[in-house]
């Protein structure tokens, strides 16, 4: 996969500012969790055209800091270049989610671009839960993520594709598709899924591909508490309810946990995602995360 056309801006302590053209078509992010006076707080937070980003919220029942990114505009079209950051400092906890979806709309020759990149330092936790990618017919899209880690870090991640507006008949109708998603650990490659969809020229609905589903979901959890024998008991807690969504679990890297998951329909899809939620957690709660509030509710979806 070749990489997108200009590098990652490093947007901490200033950035330069955007044409009139650009606004809403090239636009920034870039989030810092830090922690003062014992409490977490968002230190660091620069955000353009179509990002929008809600006020910290703070459970009772939980440490951690809760942000919702939005998107301000109806999607991605052709063209369109978007970089986000989130950096997590040592001893922060933070949970990000979205408000929606992201609709990536008919693009023409030019793919949308999207690109994050997540940091967690060693001591700081992250759960980053969003919705699904819905690519619309003959759309276009490159997405890059690079996650690094610390090697006591703790983090948590949900994010999904869907087929494309499935109920409209458009199953499998956009033009083209690019990922790649890169997992390092104190700078060392743990995992790299890459992947490029052209539905025209070979159909996703194959064996040994997509079959009868339309909706995908990549999991991960890296915590000091995840081994061989996490996966059985985790695994237990998500029973699958039926031909409907399958999944499977995996240790690719020490203490990383790999899942992806599939399934014929929105409900489901979202079954699988809090069933996915709370296996973990319990899982979690009952080892080094033991404290008040680190329960499914603490990361629920918005």
């Amino acid at each position: 996969m070749s990489s997108f056309p200009h590098p990652f801006l490093e947007l901490e302590g200033g950035a330069s500012p955007l044409s009139v053209r650009d606004v809403g078509r090239s636009g920034r992010l870039d989030l810092r969790f830090s922690v003062r006076r014992g409490r977490t707080v968002l230190s660091h937070q620069y955000h353009e055209v179509p990002f929008k980003v809600s006020r910290v919220h703070y459970s009772p029942a939980s440490p951690l800091a809760r942000v919702i990114v939005m998107h301000s505009t109806a999607g991605l079209f052709g063209g369109d270049r978007l970089e986000a950051r989130i950096h997590v400092d040592a001893g922060a906890q933070a949970v990000v989610t979205s408000q929606s979806a992201t609709k990536v709309h008919p693009s023409g020759i030019s793919p949308a671009c999207q690109s994050l990149r997540i940091s967690v330092e060693t001591g700081g936790e992250l759960h980053y839960y969003v919705d699904p990618v819905i690519p619309f017919a003959n759309s276009r899209l490159q997405q890059e993520i690079r996650i690094e880690l610390g090697s006591g870090a703790r983090f948590y991640y949900w994010d999904g594709l869907m087929a494309g507006r499935v109920r409209s008949g458009e199953s499998w109708s956009f033009a083209e598709m690019r990922s790649q998603t890169a997992v390092l650990v104190n700078a060392e490659l743990a995992y790299l899924d890459r992947f490029e969809l052209r539905p025209a020229d070979q159909s996703p609905t194959r064996r040994w591909a997509m079959g009868r589903y339309s909706y995908m979901a990549s999991a991960f959890a890296y915590d000091p508490s995840i081994d061989e024998g996490s996966l059985d008991s985790i695994r237990s807690a998500i029973a699958s309810p039926g031909p409907d969504f399958v999944y499977g679990l995996d240790l690719p890297f020490d203490r990383l946990m790999v899942g992806r998951f599939l399934a014929d329909n929105g409900v489901r899809v979202r079954l699988a995602r809090d069933r996915y939620q709370r296996a973990v957690l319990s899982h979690l709660s009952g080892q080094s995360l033991s404290r008040p509030g680190h329960g499914a509710e603490a990361v629920g979806s918005t």
